[in-house]
């Protein structure tokens, strides 16, 4: 019978690398699958900043030693790029910054566009010295990033491609070929959350959109059923319910209807959703204000806003009260109490939709106030044919 051959025992050595090996697999895979949950767990686009502090958690614990993270969006037409960026201050805070920057404001961005071109799997650019300090410099122009007080004698700048961006990556020495492996895993997993970022996004705006058109229809049914013009008043009422919906902190929303031939204004105050306008008729009191207001009309603008604080919100409600003795308690505390009243309008041909809040209104927020502006225009046609 022949002699069966020996095999050689497994090295210990060669054990203890294998199980190293496997180790370090899983604990890619275990942050590569973090990553993924919490992108599966995205409820509303809100959360791709609280997915990229979760990406710089990440990286750290597989030992990749970043003095940054950050993840860019590029705008490819404006050669910019979008930022989410999660750093640590001095003060050992995380620190998430959202900001917009171009590309050619520096050789780190710079670099970039031809490595993408190249369909490289990322871009590196190494600062030294001066540069480092330089680069900071021109940075904290750009970006809201804390002030640092000492700087590293060398840094380098890594950015992970996906298709629509980078994982932008700042470390204090060379990533080894495993750690740029990794990132590359990282950013490909990246890519699948902004890809699901985009789909929450559409998806968000064609809910707010839903819900904008319903205020809209819910204003036009309740102007189509109008049978007399003191309804008016309702119609207003229901104006102010539908833009706190929409997420307007009203004081009060506001109907100016100018009268050029007298220059008095008949004006419909709702300062609560339960509780009817009032008509209100005032001739211009405080010159700045009505001066503003009448050249706004006039030039029919879609967008006007006005803002008083200090002592010129003290002289204007002094005047105001005066000019209307009987105004609500509520709308009298209500304004009290803010530090700045701003009022934003939209004019049509008719006369304004004014609201009063403490903060200028936003782009969104103009163009809401736009497009219910236009459903009163039809309101009021409505009123002046039933008065009629």
């Amino acid at each position: 019978m022949p002699k069966q051959e020996k095999q050689p025992k497994p090295d210990s050595t060669s054990l203890e690398k294998e199980l190293q090996r496997l180790t370090r697999a899983l604990e890619i895979e275990a942050a590569l699958e973090k990553v993924r949950n919490r992108a599966m767990a995205m409820r509303n686009s809100s959360e791709l900043a609280e997915t990229s502090a979760i990406l710089f958690h990440q990286i750290n614990e597989l030992g990749i030693k970043a003095l940054r993270t950050g993840v860019g969006i590029f705008d490819d037409p404006n050669n910019a790029m979008e930022l989410w960026l999660t750093t640590v201050s001095e003060s050992k805070e995380v620190v998430r910054i959202l900001d917009y920057v171009n590309l050619h404001i520096h050789p780190v961005f710079e670099n970039i566009i031809p490595a993408r071109k190249e369909n490289k799997p990322y871009a590196l650019t190494v600062l030294k010295g001066n540069d480092v300090k330089l680069y900071y410099n021109t940075m904290s122009t750009y970006l809201s990033v804390p002030r640092q007080k000492t700087y590293n004698q060398e840094e380098f700048f890594y950015s992970f491609f996906f298709s629509d961006g980078a994982i932008n990556v700042i470390t204090a020495q060379t990533l080894t070929e495993e750690e740029c492996i990794i990132m590359g895993r990282l950013a490909n997993v990246f890519g699948v959350i902004y890809t699901r970022f985009l789909d929450l996004q559409k998806a968000e705006a064609q809910a707010r959109e839903a819900q904008i058109e319903l205020a809209l229809e819910r204003v036009r049914a309740r102007t189509m059923a109008m049978r007399n013009s003191g309804e008016l008043a309702e119609l207003v009422s229901a104006l102010f319910y539908e833009l706190t919906q929409l997420g307007f902190s009203l004081t009060s929303c506001n109907i100016w209807i100018h009268h050029s031939e007298t220059q008095e204004n008949d004006l419909w105050v709702a300062s609560s959703p339960t509780r009817l306008a009032r008509l209100i008729r005032i001739t211009p009191f405080y010159r700045p204000f009505f001066q503003s207001i009448i050249q706004a009309w006039k030039a029919n603008d879609p967008r006007w806003s006005f803002v008083l604080e200090g002592t010129d919100k003290s002289d204007f409600l002094r005047e105001f009260y005066k000019a209307v003795p009987d105004l609500p308690e509520e709308m009298k505390s209500t304004i009290e109490l803010l530090d700045r009243l701003v009022f934003s309008a939209s004019f049509n041909s008719l006369g304004a939709i004014e609201i009063v809040e403490g903060e200028v209104l936003s782009d969104e927020k103009f163009d809401l106030l736009h497009r219910f502006g236009k459903v009163f225009e039809l309101g009021y046609t409505r009123f002046n044919d039933l008065k009629k």
